[in-house]
């Protein structure tokens, strides 16, 4: 698909403030589910028609893309399409490409989708007031180099509860991977704490927060954790997936892995 200037250039004065931002939001997440985008656009049983016809609006004029597959199957309904930047989108944002989005597999669509999970329910939790989402970012932008290093987390997360600000690396597991790789991850974070590059930027090292599906997935990480230098035990804590929020409004207090 080829635009030209005055296509482009109506298609930008069909959109309204809200496709802007979930143009913005598809953007900056990569991959997000319909369920995802009405949580933050259109929150409320009354607004899912809405979305739905918004959402069928993107899509058609190629703004954003729907994915083949759907997370959920049939029975997720409309909430389950996944959709990620489609040519008109990209050009709108100034992005190159023109080729239509192409469907990943189901185990990195779920990574991905559980991800973006992670911003959704930090920004529920800061519209009802419950906290202060200060910034989110995924990958690369939330990569970290130094020399010939690399560390790179599935997101970082600012937030504020209360007089507390508090930083996060976060890692996303999806109970796919070896003991060995976790321990290599964490090795990772070990010596970018050791070259002190973000205590001077920040004056603190964001806590790493490993996000696991079961509590049996849980106690393995732990575990691989556990068998690190005892220096850096704290600079990791595990929770389940649906206890981010809860460990977000602690303020991390409970330091126990």
């Amino acid at each position: 698909m080829r635009l030209k200037a005055r296509d482009l250039q109506t298609l930008r004065e069909r959109l309204d403030p809200t496709d802007w931002e979930v143009l913005t939001m598809v953007e900056r997440v990569g991959l997000i589910s319909a369920g995802q985008l009405r949580c933050l656009f259109w929150p409320g049983p009354d607004a899912a028609r809405s979305a739905r016809r918004r959402l069928a609006h993107l899509t058609e004029w190629r703004v954003i893309g729907r994915l083949d597959r759907r997370v959920g199957g049939v029975r997720a309904g409309s909430d389950g399409f996944v959709y990620r930047l489609d040519v008109a989108g990209r050009r709108l944002l100034g992005r190159p490409g023109d080729r239509a989005p192409y469907t990943p597999g189901a185990m990195f669509l779920a990574h991905r989708l559980a991800v973006t999970d992670t911003y959704v329910q930090a920004a529920e939790a800061a519209r009802s007031g419950r906290l202060e989402l200060l910034a989110w970012e995924g990958e690369p932008t939330c990569w970290r180099t130094w020399g010939a290093g690399v560390l790179k987390p599935d997101a970082s997360l600012v937030v504020a509860v209360d007089e507390f600000e508090d930083h996060y690396f976060i890692e996303v597991d999806r109970a796919t991977e070896s003991s060995t790789t976790i321990a290599r991850k964490a090795a990772a974070y070990e010596r970018y704490y050791a070259t002190g590059i973000e205590q001077q930027r920040l004056g603190l090292f964001p806590q790493v927060l490993w996000l696991v599906p079961t509590a049996r997935r849980r106690d393995q990480v732990i575990d691989a954790l556990a068998r690190r230098p005892a220096e850096h035990w704290r600079l990791h804590q595990v929770r389940l997936q649906g206890e981010l929020l809860d460990h977000l409004l602690s303020n991390g207090k409970d330091q126990e892995p």
